[in-house]
């Protein structure tokens, strides 16, 4: 028998559904609403729902230690599903204003958000060697490009384009923008096509295929996984002294930075894909003075 909460988050999806279609925003959705239910019973009643019950989640969240800003989005998108369930006539409006309403935490509840890592080209060389072939070639692939850990993945021959011999263009067809129509195009030089020249795509045209996975490509938790583990035997081996403290999410920004230090902002803009360029300051945090920079600056 299905609960009353799940049954009208599930009507409360659909709805979303019909405007984000698939957005990563309704996965957040139910990441939130899974984390509801592990504090609230999840057969409980909606017409039972109290801000009670809301500031019960918000001090389980504050005491598990998530971050500020995960506290906040996953207290508003709460307040959006119990908007939805007023609207619908299963919580009184009284209820619904009272959560509106909640005291958010305040800057020194929760831990602070933690800032990616930028990787260097120096730390992927450590593990490169170790790593099984075509992981090498595609973690690689990912530090040319700077896509997304769950794009390079998905990096399909379909959807490449030559426009020059030293040049190819990957239109994405699946991407973090674009159920809102947005395009993204990635750049792929001769650095890139000599890897991609020496591999063979899968009959769905995926580079990295994987019969685990029933989409057809390698999924981003198993390539996180397998640098994980390589890195921890490395260590445990002695070849390394102690575990990398950079992610694969942090590969993005570390070129991005790179890129941004050898031939600026608004090269490392078009790389990443941005549309403006505070995004992208967000990504490769602020310039280091190099010598370059310094004589650029005190130059007549």
């Amino acid at each position: 028998m299905f609960s009353t909460v799940s049954v009208s988050f599930e009507q409360f999806l659909t709805y979303l559904q019909t405007y984000l279609q698939n957005s990563t925003e309704l996965t957040t959705h139910r990441c939130c609403h899974k984390r509801f239910c592990e504090v609230i019973p999840s057969d409980m009643s909606l017409k039972r729902l109290t801000v009670q019950h809301l500031r019960k989640f918000r001090d389980h969240m504050i005491g598990v230690g998530l971050s500020r800003k995960t506290i906040r989005e996953y207290l508003n998108k709460t307040i959006r599903w119990i908007g939805y369930a007023w609207e619908q006539g299963q919580i009184s409006q009284s209820t619904f204003l009272a959560c509106q309403a909640i005291w958010m935490p305040n800057p020194r509840q929760g831990r602070p958000p933690i800032r990616t890592k930028p990787v260097k080209w120096s730390d992927i060389q450590q593990i490169l060697p170790y790593l099984p072939l075509p992981i090498q070639q595609l973690i690689q692939l990912h530090w040319l490009t700077a896509a997304r850990p769950n794009e390079i993945v998905k990096l399909n021959a379909r959807e490449l384009e030559q426009v020059r011999p030293d040049l190819t263009l990957w239109h994405l067809n699946d991407h973090k923008g674009s159920w809102r129509g947005e395009e993204r195009t990635l750049f792929l030089g001769q650095a890139a096509m000599s890897i991609l020249d020496t591999m063979s795509p899968s009959t769905n045209g995926y580079y990295f295929p994987s019969a685990k996975n029933k989409l057809g490509f390698l999924a981003r938790l198993s390539y996180q996984r397998i640098v994980k583990r390589c890195t921890v035997n490395l260590v445990k081996d002695g070849i390394l002294s102690h575990l990398p403290g950079w992610t694969l999410r942090g590969i993005r920004s570390g070129r991005a930075r790179q890129i941004q230090q050898e031939h600026g902002l608004e090269a490392a803009r078009i790389l990443l894909g941005h549309n403006s360029q505070s995004m992208t300051s967000h990504y490769v945090g602020q310039s280091s003075a190099t010598d370059e920079l310094i004589r650029a600056l005190t130059t007549n």
